[in-house]
């Protein structure tokens, strides 16, 4: 009986996993952070920061696909409050896909949605990312 009870509460936290990250839109595989990325390395890969600057990285390459736009935002939005911190706008190649968005700024401590969007609003990744003080 309690194997059950096991494999049903996996079954259970699994669904959950799933559906809260396509209800935040997330592609967690393809956009995620670094603190900076130099000589083509990413260096200090992770989810949580302290406050400053990290690299934004968009990787394509196991979906096989390009970004196919010249220009994309960088959207960052806070959690807790559901307001746009803020929306950088970058240059790009239509044929890249692995992509380093570097010195996006992070002032204050929080959980920020963020997303690399094409102009006409297609979301092409986003993930999680926490910022706590220095």
């Amino acid at each position: 009986m309690n194997k059950i009870k096991f494999f049903i509460s996996l079954t259970i936290l699994f669904a959950l996993t799933v559906a809260c990250s396509q209800f935040l839109n997330l592609k967690g595989e393809t956009l995620y952070f670094c603190e900076r990325y130099e000589f083509g390395k990413e260096i200090g890969k992770g989810n949580k920061f302290t406050t400053g600057t990290l690299t934004v990285m968009v990787d394509l390459r196991k979906e096989n696909k390009k970004i196919g736009v010249s220009s994309v935002e960088i959207n960052i939005t806070d959690i807790n409050t559901g307001k746009v911190a803020d929306t950088l706008p970058f240059e790009v190649k239509p044929d890249y896909d692995y992509i380093h968005f570097d010195d996006i700024k992070f002032n204050e401590p929080g959980k920020y949605k963020v997303s690399c969007i094409k102009k006409d609003g297609t979301v092409v990744s986003a993930n999680l990312v926490e910022i706590v003080k220095k």
